[in-house]
C-alpha cells in the first residue's frame, strides 16, 4: 500500500467514506481554490499516477509539497461528509497514531503540523529513491479551430464512422467532391474530445506524403522549439498512439494504395477524406453517405431563406441526387434572383435532363447526372454576379480549388476584387478558407464545372485565349518577384503547379509550321513558365513538382528542336536533387555545364542559331540561374570548410573551377552572341570576391554593401561579411574584427526576422554566419560561451531547414571542429 493509500483510508474512516482519491489528493496538495488561483496545476491523471506510485515526481513538485503549511479542512466538513461533531479530533488520533509508526514525535503538534510531518518523510524517502525513467517527450498537436458553413448539420452517421474509424484506426472517407467530407472532418476536429482522442490535427494533402506531414505544428514553447531538430519534429508522428487523431484532407485517390502502406507504420489514429466515386476493396474505406432530408431542408432553407413544400423539396433533392454543395448554392441563388424561385424549383423537379442544354462534364471520366444542373445555375440563374466575370471565373478554375492569400488574388483578379468579390462570396462560388478571411479559394468541383466551358483550341494565343496568356504572364512576374511581394513561397508553388497541370493536359502549340523550325509565340511562353517553375521548385526545395514539370516536358516535347536544353535541365535537377543529403557532387556539375558552353557554340557554328535563338533568348537567364546555384552552394561548401584549412582550400579550388571554365565562358558567349547589352557585372565582382586574398576582402564587401539592393540580396552580403571579419577575428584577434562582426550579425538578425520566402541557399549562409558568430563570441569572451552553446542546440533545426544539409555527419563535424576551438581555449 502506497503513502497517500494509508492516509486516505485514515480520512475516509474519520470523516466519510465519500471522500474521493481525486478529492483526497487535491485536499494533499492545496489544489481546493478556484482554477486561477491555483499555484500548482495538475490533471486528474497526474494525481492518480502519485496515489498509486506509478510516476515519479519532480523536484519542482516536492519543493511545493512541502511548502504547504496549512491546509483547508473545511474541505472536507460539509453536511454531506461529516459523521459526527468529534470527526476531527479522531482524525487527528490517527495520524498522530501512524506518526508514531514511522517513529516520529508528535508532542504539541496540531493536525495539520502532523500531517505535514508525514509528507516531508514521504518526500524525504522518494527524494533517495533513484527516479523512474522518463516518459519519452511527445508534444501535442497545435490545435487549430477550423471554419464550419453557418449551416452546418452534424451528419447522422457520426457516431457510425467514429466508431469504424476507431475499429480500423486508419479509415478512407470517399465519395463525390461537395457532399460534406471535410465539413464532417472539421466538426470531427472541433468535438475531438467528445470521441476521447487527446489531440488533433488537420492537413491537406500536397504533391506527397512526406511533404503533408511536414506540415503538422506541434505546441511547443519558443525554449523548447530552440532545442528540438526537424528530424526529431518529423519523428514525433510516429510516437503518437491512438488517442492521437491525424486528419487528412483531399488525398489523391491514385496515391491511396501506397499511402496506406506508410501510414499503417504509424500508431494515431487517421481520418483521410478522399474525393473518388470508387474506392479499392482491400483498404479500410467508408463511403460517405447522403445527408438526412431534414438535414439538406436545413440547409436550403437556410441558405434561401424562406420555407418552401417538403415534398417540393424531395423532388428536387432527389433531382440534385441530394448533393449538398449544389442544394447549397440553389438556395444562395434563388435568394438573390428576382424571378419567381418557385418557378424555377417547379422546373428543376419537372424538367427531363435530356432537354437541358450543356456541355459534357465528367469527373474522373464518369458522368455525374446532376452536373448540368450545377452548371445551368452557375451559368443562367446566379443573379449573384455579373456575367462577365465568368471568363475571370473561369481563370480561378485553372488553379484546381487551391487556396490563395487575399492579396495576391487581388493582383491577379483585380477586376473581380474590386467589384464582385462580395457577390461571389456570399453565394458561395468563392469561399473563405481561414477565419480572418485572408484565404480564398474556390470549391474544387465549381472549378470543374466552370472549366468546361473553356476554349482550350491554342490555349496560349494572345489572341485567342487572352485571359489565360494573361494570367500565364501574371504568374511568372509573381514567381520572379517573390521576394518583394511578400506571398507565401508555399502557397505560390500550390497554385504554379496546379496552373501547370489544368493547362498541362491539353494542347499547346508549340511550333507554327510542320518543319518545326522555329518556336511558336506561345510555346516559348510555357516554356519559359515550367522552367521558371522549375528554377523556383528548387530554389525551395521542392524536387517533386520539379521532377514533375521535367519528366512532362520531356515525355510531351520529346523530338522538338529544344529537347537537348530540358535533358541538360533534367541532369540540372538530378544534380540538385543530390544536395538533399550530400556535398555538392563538383566533377558532374562542371561536366554539365560543359555540354551547355558546347550547345551553344555548336549551335553557332553549325548555322543553327535561328533554331534556338528566340529559346536561348528567353531562357539565358535560367542558364544562369543554374550557375548561380552551383556557385553559391560552392560558397558554402567554402564557409563550412573554413575550419579546417586544408578543406578550405580545397573547396576554393573547386569554385575557381566552376567559376573559370563555365561562369566566365558563358557569360562571354551570352554577351557577345545573344543580349548585347547584358550586364553582369555585379555577381561577377562578387563571384571574384571569393578568390580574392583574406586582407584584401574586406573593402570589397564594404563596396558592395553600400549598393542599393534588396533586403535578401543584402542578407546574403551581410552572412558573407560575417564570414570574412570571422576568419580575420580569429586569425588575428583583434578586438576591432570582432566590432565589426557584431555589427553586420546585429543587422543580419534585423533582417532576417523580418524577410519572408529567403532561398535556400540563403538560409544555408545565415545558418552558418550564426554559427560563425557564436564561435568568436566564445573566443573573445572565454567566459560567455552562451551564444555558442545556444547556437549549437539550433544548428539541427537550421540545417533541416536547408535544402542539401540533411546529413548529420555535417552536423558532427562541424561540432567536432567547434568543441577543438573551445579545447584550445581551455588550454590556453
Amino acid at each position: 500500500m502506497t503513502f497517500f493509500e494509508k492516509v486516505h483510508q485514515i480520512f475516509q474512516s474519520a470523516l466519510s467514506t465519500q471522500i474521493t482519491i481525486i478529492d483526497f489528493m487535491k485536499f494533499i496538495f492545496n489544489d481546493t481554490k478556484d482554477t486561477e488561483d491555483n499555484v500548482l496545476l495538475l490533471e486528474n491523471r497526474a494525481y492518480y499516477r502519485y496515489y498509486n506510485g506509478s510516476s515519479g515526481m519532480s523536484p519542482k513538485t516536492q519543493e511545493l509539497l512541502h511548502s504547504i503549511k496549512v491546509r483547508n479542512f473545511d474541505y472536507f466538513f460539509s453536511a454531506e461528509l461529516q459523521n459526527h461533531p468529534d470527526s476531527l479530533s479522531i482524525l487527528h488520533s490517527e495520524l498522530q497514531a501512524l506518526c508514531q509508526t514511522y517513529k516520529l514525535s508528535t508532542a504539541g503538534l496540531n493536525t495539520n503540523e502532523l500531517l505535514n510531518e508525514l509528507v516531508d518523510l514521504y518526500i524525504q524517502s522518494i527524494s533517495k529513491i533513484q527516479p523512474a525513467p522518463s516518459k519519452p517527450f511527445i508534444p501535442a498537436f497545435k490545435i487549430k479551430r477550423p471554419r464550419l458553413c453557418e449551416s452546418f448539420c452534424r451528419h447522422q452517421s457520426e457516431k457510425e464512422i467514429v466508431a469504424s474509424l476507431k475499429q480500423n484506426r486508419i479509415l478512407f472517407l470517399y465519395s463525390l467532391p461537395g457532399t460534406g467530407k471535410t465539413e464532417f472532418a472539421n466538426n470531427l476536429q472541433l468535438h475531438y474530445r467528445d470521441y476521447h482522442f487527446k489531440d488533433t490535427f488537420s492537413i491537406p494533402y500536397t504533391e506527397s506524403l512526406q511533404c503533408s506531414l511536414q506540415r503538422i505544428d506541434y505546441q511547443l514553447t519558443p525554449a523548447k522549439r530552440a532545442i528540438v531538430s526537424s528530424k526529431e519534429l518529423s519523428s514525433y508522428i510516429k510516437r503518437k498512439g491512438p488517442e492521437s487523431l491525424l486528419i487528412i484532407n483531399k488525398m489523391d485517390p491514385e496515391s491511396v494504395q501506397d499511402n496506406y502502406e506508410k501510414l499503417s507504420e504509424l500508431h494515431l489514429t487517421i481520418l483521410i477524406t478522399v474525393d473518388a466515386l470508387e474506392f479499392p476493396e482491400q483498404l479500410p474505406k467508408y463511403k460517405f453517405p447522403s445527408l438526412s432530408f431534414e438535414s439538406l431542408y436545413y440547409i436550403f432553407t437556410s441558405a434561401y431563406g424562406q420555407e418552401i413544400s417538403p415534398q417540393v423539396a424531395k423532388q428536387v433533392f432527389t433531382r440534385l441526387e441530394n448533393h449538398v454543395l449544389t442544394i447549397r448554392l440553389l438556395g444562395k441563388s434563388l435568394k438573390k434572383t428576382t424571378s419567381n424561385g418557385s418557378d424555377y424549383l417547379l422546373e428543376i423537379s419537372t424538367t427531363p435532363l435530356k432537354q437541358i442544354n450543356f456541355p459534357e462534364i465528367k469527373y474522373r471520366k464518369e458522368k455525374i447526372r446532376f452536373f448540368p444542373y450545377l452548371h445551368q445555375l452557375i451559368k443562367k440563374y446566379n443573379n449573384c454576379f455579373d456575367a462577365n466575370i465568368i471568363p475571370e471565373l473561369q481563370m480561378i478554375s485553372l488553379f484546381q480549388g487551391n487556396e490563395m492569400g487575399l492579396t495576391l488574388f487581388q493582383e491577379l483578379f483585380p477586376n473581380i476584387f474590386k467589384n464582385q468579390l462580395s457577390s461571389l462570396v456570399e453565394s458561395e462560388i468563392l469561399i473563405y478558407a481561414d477565419t480572418d478571411s485572408n484565404i480564398i479559394r474556390i470549391h474544387r468541383l465549381i472549378a470543374e464545372v466552370v472549366q468546361a466551358d473553356i476554349d482550350f483550341t491554342n490555349i496560349l494565343s494572345e489572341t485567342h485565349s487572352p485571359n489565360i496568356y494573361r494570367l500565364l504572364q501574371k504568374m511568372i512576374n509573381t514567381i520572379e518577384n517573390i521576394w518583394t511581394k511578400g506571398y507565401s513561397a508555399n502557397q505560390i508553388q500550390d497554385l504554379s503547379f496546379s496552373l501547370f497541370l489544368s493547362l498541362s493536359s491539353h494542347h499547346i502549340r508549340f511550333n507554327t509550321n510542320k518543319k518545326q523550325d522555329h518556336f511558336s509565340k506561345q510555346g516559348n511562353l510555357w516554356l519559359d513558365y515550367c522552367l521558371k517553375c522549375v528554377h523556383f521548385y528548387q530554389e525551395y526545395g521542392n524536387t517533386v513538382y520539379a521532377e514533375t514539370i521535367l519528366n512532362t516536358l520531356l515525355d510531351e516535347y520529346a523530338g522538338l528542336p529544344v529537347s537537348p536544353l530540358l535533358i541538360l535541365e533534367k541532369k540540372f535537377y538530378q544534380i540538385n536533387c543530390s544536395w538533399q543529403a550530400n556535398k555538392l557532387p563538383t566533377d558532374r556539375a562542371q561536366v554539365l555545364f560543359d555540354d551547355i558552353i558546347h550547345l551553344l557554340q555548336s549551335c553557332n557554328e553549325n548555322k543553327q542559331y535561328d533554331l534556338l535563338l528566340t529559346y536561348i533568348i528567353n531562357t539565358s537567364h535560367l542558364i544562369l540561374d543554374n550557375l548561380n546555384i552551383v556557385l553559391q552552394r560552392m560558397i558554402s561548401e567554402i564557409k563550412l570548410a573554413g575550419l579546417d584549412y586544408e578543406e578550405q582550400k580545397k573547396a576554393t579550388q573547386d569554385f575557381y573551377t566552376i567559376y573559370e571554365q563555365t561562369y566566365v565562358p558563358i557569360i562571354l558567349f551570352i554577351e557577345t552572341n545573344i543580349l548585347k547589352e547584358f550586364h553582369n557585372e555585379w555577381n561577377i565582382i562578387y563571384y571574384r570576391m571569393w578568390l580574392t586574398p583574406l586582407n584584401q576582402v574586406i573593402p570589397c564587401i564594404k563596396n558592395l554593401l553600400e549598393c542599393k539592393m534588396d533586403s535578401i540580396y543584402r542578407l546574403q552580403l551581410l552572412s558573407d561579411a560575417i564570414y570574412f571579419y570571422a576568419q580575420m577575428f580569429l586569425s588575428s584577434g583583434k578586438s576591432s574584427y570582432f566590432a565589426s562582426l557584431t555589427e553586420h550579425y546585429q543587422e543580419m538578425e534585423k533582417i532576417y526576422s523580418t524577410s519572408r520566402n529567403i532561398p535556400s541557399y540563403i538560409k544555408d549562409s545565415y545558418g552558418i554566419a550564426v554559427l560563425y558568430y557564436g564561435i568568436c563570441h566564445a573566443v573573445y569572451d572565454e567566459n560567455d560561451t552562451q551564444i555558442l552553446v545556444q547556437t549549437l542546440n539550433e544548428m539541427p533545426e537550421i540545417y533541416n531547414e536547408m535544402v542539401r544539409l540533411k546529413d548529420s555527419r555535417t552536423y558532427d563535424e562541424l561540432k567536432s571542429a567547434i568543441n577543438k576551438i573551445l579545447s584550445d581555449l581551455t588550454c590556453q
